[in-house]
């Protein structure tokens, strides 16, 4: 089952990368986790599957302050947020 999951979410990573103009360049991906100490089992597969496309992947944790967490977003091209981070952590910190 979480084999399935991965696969559709690198199936849909694949079509919002492929729509990117930043793909030809590599983009700067802020990748929101739930703990940065024990990655959850797709968190690993994902950040590899964006760096072997040449992205550079940055892991963040959702335990950041909303001021620290909103300026990393505004400095990466796409924030993308694991299924390991509850709403309740990052609802209201990137606008």
């Amino acid at each position: 089952m979480l084999e399935t999951r991965i696969v559709r979410y690198l199936i849909c990573l694949v079509v919002v990368l492929s729509l990117s103009a930043t793909v030809a360049t590599g983009a700067d991906i802020l990748f929101i986790i739930g703990d940065t100490a024990n990655l959850h089992g797709g968190d690993a597969v994902i950040k590899h599957f964006f760096e072997r496309l040449g992205h550079t992947v940055m892991f963040f944790d959702d335990d950041e302050d909303e001021v620290t967490t909103e300026g990393a977003a505004a400095a990466a091209d796409l924030v993308y947020i694991s299924e390991s981070v509850s709403s309740d952590k990052i609802k209201n910190e990137i606008l």
